[in-house]
């Protein structure tokens, strides 16, 4: 019997379409605002925020149409975002080509040129020479410089555009028996009062109870949260995430350990809210004594 859970490892070919144009599709209206936002905006740090979200948004629609699609794929939803990434990457160079060369053309059809890399590919290489930007009283970043400023945007976009693709793939067990995503999620809040080493161990051997120990804790504080997803359908496949968030360390220490239902019910009694007053009560009481 498997331990933790593990996507089967299916990618329909019609999910795998779903998910490319998605991504594809979503970057066209993203990069008139992305290139709107890096010619615009003259700070640095903002438009490196610009370049990571325009590659993120890319990868939620991406990893959202996979998982319409039912792909249950890590491989392959890394593939499609990289490849959505690129394909929204390459539309942005059109919009901003169109750009620069037709200044102040923001609402342009990059269609013609998009559909002629050679002629991309010359653009970029005579912009390349002079260069369109600069730091404050530096002269225009051209030539190798340069190179490496696209290298660094092109790695952006692409590496958040695949990380978020499989992020969103990975995020929730599937229910091969009723063919669906166990979107049942729930999360419980439990106090740090022993050693995350101590309460993975525990739970990795099935003793639940040890969360009894820990009380009930806060989401806006020091914490162990528990992530538990079912099957709506069946209610036969139940997994649980422990994760361990302290102001400066925050890590998954247990991802999605298969648990039975009555398992989970268990876990989910000893997270109420009403058995960690009980339970603090009752020490308190035992304390007195």
């Amino acid at each position: 019997m498997e331990t933790y859970y593990k996507h089967s490892g299916r990618a329909p070919v019609l999910g795998i379409v779903f998910g490319f144009l998605a991504g594809a599709l979503i970057s066209i209206p993203a990069s008139y605002l992305y290139d709107y936002g890096i010619i615009e905006i003259t700070i640095d740090k903002l438009r490196f925020l610009c370049t990571i979200g325009f590659g993120a948004l890319i990868g939620a629609a991406a990893g959202l149409g996979l998982c319409w699609g039912k792909v249950r794929n890590n491989a392959a939803a890394a593939i499609i975002g990289a490849a959505a990434s690129l394909a929204g990457l390459y539309i942005s160079w059109g919009v901003w080509l169109i750009d620069i060369f037709e200044r102040g053309h923001w609402v342009s059809n990059p269609t013609r040129l998009l559909m002629h890399p050679g002629a991309v590919w010359q653009a970029i290489l005579a912009i390349n020479t002079t260069g369109t930007w600069a730091m404050e009283h530096d002269s225009p970043t051209a030539g190798a410089a340069l190179w490496a400023v696209w290298l660094i945007e092109a790695l952006l976009i692409v590496g958040f555009g695949m990380l978020v693709t499989f992020g969103l793939v990975k995020r929730q067990p599937f229910c091969e028996k009723c063919e669906g995503w166990c979107s049942k999620t729930e999360k419980l809040y439990f106090a740090p009062t022993l050693p995350p080493v101590d309460v993975k161990t525990k739970l990795e051997s099935r003793q639940f109870e040890c969360l009894q120990q820990l009380g009930q804790g806060s989401a806006r504080g020091s914490h162990f949260r528990v992530v538990l997803h079912s099957c709506t359908s069946c209610g036969m496949l139940n997994t649980l995430t422990l994760i361990k968030a302290f102001p400066k360390d925050q890590k998954v220490l247990i991802d999605k350990l298969l648990i039975s239902s009555s398992e989970i019910d268990a876990v989910r009694h000893l997270g109420s809210p009403r058995f960690a007053a009980s339970a603090s009560a009752k020490s308190m009481t035992l304390g007195r004594r």
